[in-house]
């Protein structure tokens, strides 16, 4: 099995949709050699706690994980994890990258292990290229001295990234006939959105497309929700277009990055006797906002905040190229892996095999996906409903038939007092 992470990836994509300049032809490729759940979200829009959930199967609220400063083995030493799973069945799990939270890798999961610190570039520290003005008082946060963009005088194989590219083609090609489970993480398109001129140059700066904003898109919003975009602004200089633009054909331009070293990666797997049977699953962690809900970052509630990638490939796959477009959660994959490869997974997992959907994939699903945003409140995506509850009680509803960017909040309607209470039976207590 090939299991590949891509960081802070949202639905730009070719086969998502979520811009209309995006180029990205090789995760095109595999959704038509396989099956891309398009309504596929994450279980919490931060790293550590959607890659934690993912990875133990147990929702944050199960786990008790919000932040990105928790390792999940203080939670819960003994969790099986779905490697430790591979592992237990006679298989050797390799882990390269960015799999598990950077500040927690978990060499228990893994035979063999190359954690994304040790590819880290140090030329890459300290090299401002973007001016922004940032907010005296968001200054003194790592991740606002990160944000960053622009085009750097480097190959792919000079990259962090290209490093774990390496590494990973090094390993499939030593790679025995024992079952094989390889994590690969990519770190971009996480910030500081570095990558080599080429790919800037898909993106003429003049022509990028901006995604379309409301300025009272945070009118109807929870208090909670508003005032925490409004403590993580980054920069008021993103609400000027020039500056935005920059932006955002930066994270194209990365998008493109990481879709290059994929590509090279599927042709080795394709390639190797492991591929020509074997499954490979893409994902992303989390979503990420480029000004809609005035937010330039992730940590929402929201369609930006929470939808990703979710691919699913191997020879045997009935209809490939179909997708499925049922709302499902990244906690679905621990269920779903094990089940295919046969093995026994543990009990308690909150997620449920996506099994039926890559053999039919209009098969309906029996429950929504649920994500979590801070303690005591979390969404729930069901058919073509987002339904958030906030710690205070505020509750927003969206229609995403009639409001796909999510800019109307109708759950005040008498209308929709049915569907809010028939969601809300949903949403952790």
């Amino acid at each position: 099995m090939l299991f590949v992470s891509i960081d802070d990836l949202n639905d730009w994509t070719g086969g998502l949709g979520g811009h209309p300049q995006v180029r990205t032809p090789h995760l095109d490729g595999l959704a038509a050699r396989g099956r891309s759940f398009t309504r596929a979200f994450c279980s919490a829009s931060l790293c550590n706690p959607s890659r934690s959930s993912l990875l133990t199967g147990l929702a944050p609220t199960t786990l008790g994980l919000f932040d990105n400063t928790t390792n999940f083995r203080s939670l819960r030493p003994a969790a099986q994890t779905l490697p430790q799973c591979f592992a237990a069945a006679g298989y050797r799990t390799v882990g390269i990258g960015k799999i598990f939270h950077n500040s927690f890798p978990d060499s228990i999961s893994w035979q063999e292990e190359y954690p994304f610190a040790s590819f880290r570039d140090r030329r890459l520290k300290q090299r401002p290229l973007t001016p922004l003005t940032i907010r005296p008082e968001a200054a003194d946060t790592d991740l606002e001295r990160r944000f960053d963009f622009g085009p750097v005088p480097f190959a792919d194989e000079e990259l962090a990234d290209g490093k774990v590219l390496a590494q990973a083609l090094s390993v499939l090609a030593s790679a025995g006939p024992e079952p094989l489970f390889l994590g690969v993480g990519f770190a971009r398109t996480h910030i500081p959105w570095y990558v080599p001129e080429r790919y800037f140059e898909l993106y003429p700066l003049e022509s990028v497309a901006l995604p379309e904003l409301r300025p009272d898109d945070l009118d109807d919003v929870g208090p909670l929700a508003r005032d925490w975009v409004e403590r993580q602004r980054i920069s008021d200089d993103l609400d000027r277009p020039e500056i935005a633009r920059r932006a955002v054909r930066a994270y194209l331009a990365a998008v493109s990055f990481v879709d290059a070293l994929v590509g090279r990666l599927l042709e080795a797997w394709w390639a190797s006797p492991h591929g020509r049977e074997g499954l490979v699953v893409l994902w992303s962690d989390h979503g990420f906002h480029h000004g809609q809900k005035r937010h330039w970052r992730k940590e929402t509630p929201w369609r930006e905040g929470t939808r990703v990638p979710l691919l699913l490939a191997a020879p045997w796959l009935p209809s490939p190229g179909v997708p499925c477009n049922q709302p499902v959660s990244l906690l679905d994959l621990y269920p779903t892996l094990a089940e295919l490869a046969g093995l026994e997974a543990p009990r308690d997992l909150d997620g449920r095999s996506l099994l039926a959907q890559l053999e039919e994939p209009s098969a309906p699903r029996e429950r929504p996906a649920v994500m979590s945003w801070r303690p005591g409140s979390a969404a729930v995506v069901a058919e073509y409903h987002r339904l958030i509850r906030y710690q205070d009680g505020f509750v927003e509803l969206y229609d995403h038939r009639e409001d796909p960017r999510e800019w109307v909040n109708v759950a005040g309607r008498p209308e929709n007092r049915a569907r809010v209470a028939e969601l809300s039976r949903f949403l952790p207590g």
